[in-house]
Formats: structure tokens, C-alpha cells, sequence
């Protein structure tokens, strides 16, 4: 109950003394911007009178967290990861659909490049955002643009083997700016 109870607020730089009077790490649990004179005495009274249940609490939040780390993680292990290029991770997600399409990452920001093809060739390449991500900032959007144009038909052989022949494709970093 005391972490849901906080949990919304943004932590305060000023409050940090009610964190280590609580017994909690400011990094980790967060407090209302503004306190009222009764509110930290109330949060330490129920602290010591439900100590075993706030720790219950807080090992349940724990563990989630530890199971919503590992399911992305092994989310992440299954894209496989075609090219770095400049510190641009390029990959498929494991279950992509038509277009052809590749993600772009960067510092956890990310775009995607649509590729069409007509008469066996490249016709058309739609850079877009990706829903729920933030977007590449304007350099590597650039970079993964003049990536993907310059790549654009090793990126379809890629997608053929690995979603057609289901081949394993390979992975390779490249560590020099195209012009």
C-alpha cells in the first residue's frame, strides 16, 4: 500500500531526508513533490506499524521488475540483429510482417525504414517512428537513413533468408561513415 501510495510522484531533491528517514533509497522509491507537515509522520507511523507487509510489498515490486527485465530481454535476444553502424543497431523483430521493414536503434531511441519493391528492385524507402518509442534525434536519423538507402538490397536478401528460407543471417558492424 505505501509504494502504490508513492509511487506516482517524481522524486524531490528536498525530500531526500524523508527517504532515509523512511529507510528507503531516494534513487528507487518516490515521494510527492510537496509534503504537508502531518504527511511524513503519517508515512512513518504506517512504515513501523506495517513493516512486514510495506517489505512484502516491496520484494513483490522487486520481482516484478525482475521478471519485466527478463521477458525483454528475451524479447531483444530473438531480433536478430543485422548491422551497427555508428552505434545504430539495425534488426527485424523475430515476428515482422510485409513491407519489408527494418528498425533502426540508438540509445534507446528508434525509427523504422520501409522498404517496397517493384519489378524484383527497390522502388521506395518511408522512414517513420515506431509507435511507443521515442524517435531517432536528427544526426542518426540521418545516419540510419543513408544506411538503410546504401544497404537497401542486402537489408531484402536478409529478409528473404531469414523470413522466407529461414536461414540465419549474419551480423556485421560497420565502422565507417558512407558518404
Amino acid at each position: 500500500m505505501l509504494f502504490r501510495m508513492l509511487h506516482p510522484f517524481r522524486p524531490c531533491n528536498s525530500k531526500v531526508h524523508w527517504y532515509r528517514r523512511l529507510g528507503l533509497r531516494h534513487e528507487t522509491q518516490h515521494l510527492p513533490k510537496e509534503l504537508s507537515d502531518k504527511q511524513p509522520a503519517d508515512i512513518l507511523q504506517y512504515t513501523k506499524s506495517h513493516s512486514e507487509e510495506v517489505e512484502a510489498e516491496y520484494q513483490q515490486v522487486l520481482a516484478y521488475a525482475d521478471e519485466n527485465r527478463r521477458y525483454w530481454e528475451s524479447i531483444r535476444n530473438q531480433m536478430p540483429k543485422l548491422y551497427e553502424y555508428l552505434g545504430i543497431i539495425i534488426y527485424f523483430w523475430s515476428n515482422e510482417h510485409e513491407p519489408i521493414h527494418v528498425h533502426g536503434e540508438y540509445q534507446g531511441k528508434e525509427n523504422k525504414a520501409e522498404l517496397f519493391i517493384e519489378d524484383g528492385k527497390v522502388s521506395t524507402i518511408r522512414f517513420d517512428k515506431v509507435k511507443g518509442h521515442k524517435p531517432l534525434d536528427g544526426n542518426e536519423l540521418k545516419d540510419f537513413e543513408i544506411f538503410v538507402r546504401s544497404y537497401a538490397d542486402e537489408i531484402v536478401r536478409k529478409w528473404i533468408d531469414y523470413f522466407i528460407l529461414h536461414k540465419k543471417v549474419g551480423f556485421e558492424r560497420i565502422t565507417r561513415r558512407i558518404k
